[in-house]
């Protein structure tokens, strides 16, 4: 488990449709807390975050949710691959 908060933290990839049913289901696991978003639009992010009424960090770049150490799943939920601008 994460030692920042309870349970594993999750990282969600995407702002469509698909992304609020991963949403939803990492939030009825006790196991599981959202710790932020990423999607190319950091407004369509913040707008699904909002919607279903999660706290967490906007990621500005694909980089960032690599590097953050709260994050242990990824969950993809885009057609497209998003590579490190690094």
């Amino acid at each position: 488990m994460s030692s920042q908060g309870h349970g594993y933290g999750v990282a969600v990839i995407g702002a469509g449709w698909v992304s609020g049913e991963h949403i939803k289901a990492f939030q009825k696991n006790p196991r599981t807390r959202i710790v932020g978003m990423y999607s190319r639009s950091s407004e369509s992010a913040r707008r699904k975050m909002d919607e279903l009424g999660v706290t967490g960090k906007v990621y500005a770049d694909f980089g960032e949710v690599l590097d953050d150490p709260s994050v242990q799943i990824m969950s993809i939920c885009s057609p497209r691959t998003f590579m490190p601008t690094r």
